[in-house]
């Protein structure tokens, strides 16, 4: 990218970060916030914040071109390891994206529908199926190619890798004999 277009970029999203209200996700003074300066590559991590004021003057002054916070929940957020954070939990996330679905049309716009319909498809399942609260979930824009779906819910929290697998197995039917049920 030229300077003349990361300069506008970034005085647009200054002009962004500097009116709009900022939410953020609960938990927030648990979790990991990554950054991605206009000016660099690499991520900035291991950043945490005590306050929302103090996240928010963090972000109006670095102005990043992203903006990144772990789904696990931690003691020590800002630690310099993650040996050091003391994982204490995560949010239970399903990412879809268009272009990982099977059959998924060659049209962006056709994609984007169609990791619509499975994103609704897998939201209805899971507040039906687990009876998640739809208090507790939320549902984002990913960027570009799908949604996010975050569970917000103490029952997850704790949750290991092997109880997320088998989640993920059950939702796409990994191990179901379809002649055991004809």
């Amino acid at each position: 990218m030229n300077s003349l277009t990361r300069n506008f970029l970034r005085s647009k999203f200054r002009e962004y970060y500097l009116v709009e209200p900022m939410s953020m996700p609960p938990g927030f003074q648990s979790r990991e916030w990554g950054f991605i300066p206009f000016d660099e590559v690499a991520m900035r991590r291991h950043k945490s914040f005590s306050s929302r004021s103090e996240a928010v003057d963090y972000i109006r002054s670095m102005v990043p071109s992203h903006i990144y916070h772990s789904a696990a929940y931690y003691d020590r957020p800002g630690a310099p390891s993650m040996k050091e954070k003391f994982w204490k939990g995560a949010d239970l996330i399903f990412d879809l994206d268009a272009d990982h679905l099977r059959k998924a049309p060659k049209s962006y716009s056709e994609m984007l529908e169609l990791v619509k319909k499975e994103t609704q498809k897998l939201l209805s399942f899971l507040l039906s199926d687990f009876g998640f609260s739809v208090d507790k979930v939320s549902v984002v824009f990913s960027g570009g190619r799908g949604y996010h779906i975050h569970i917000r819910d103490k029952a997850v929290l704790a949750l290991g890798s092997d109880e997320r697998r088998e989640i993920v197995d059950y939702l796409t039917g990994r191990w179901l004999d379809i002649g055991r049920f004809i």
